[in-house]
């Protein structure tokens, strides 16, 4: 789970990003992931990029394979619900707990503010290998 920060014409903007990164060997994994989110399209050949707002793309360089899901209404009404339901347990949680505080502030259009935008932009510099493990208990 991440949240992209960026700059365009118009200024600063932030898109959220589900994602999970595994081992090449378990790209099965990631096609059942991306057939259950229902978030790609049916049909595609051998992990390369799909769409536009989803993709499944693999490495071999690195031996990994990865799925990415762009799409708001994917993460907002399939991945949350799903994680909601089945829960992450570890550190991730907190990561996850995060991701879905950015998702409630897009949902509510508040990225489009610049205080909301602010609060995002916070809060993504605060999750993943940037959390303060310390300040997390």
């Amino acid at each position: 789970m991440a949240i992209e920060k960026s700059t365009n014409k118009l200024g600063k903007r932030v898109r959220l990003i589900f994602g999970t990164c595994l081992h090449i060997r378990d790209k099965g994994l990631l096609i059942g992931m991306a057939n259950y989110f229902n978030a790609l399209n049916p049909v595609f050949n051998n992990l390369e990029s799909i769409g536009k707002e989803a993709n499944v793309h693999s490495s071999e360089k690195y031996n990994t394979g990865s799925l990415q899901i762009k799409n708001n209404f994917d993460i907002e009404n399939k991945v949350i619900p799903f994680f909601d339901k089945y829960p992450i347990l570890g550190i991730k949680s907190l990561d996850f707990a995060d991701f879905k505080k950015a998702a409630e502030l897009v949902k509510n259009k508040e990225h489009l503010t610049a205080e909301g935008l602010s609060k995002i932009i916070q809060i993504a510099e605060g999750m993943n290998l940037s959390r303060n493990l310390n300040s997390a208990r």
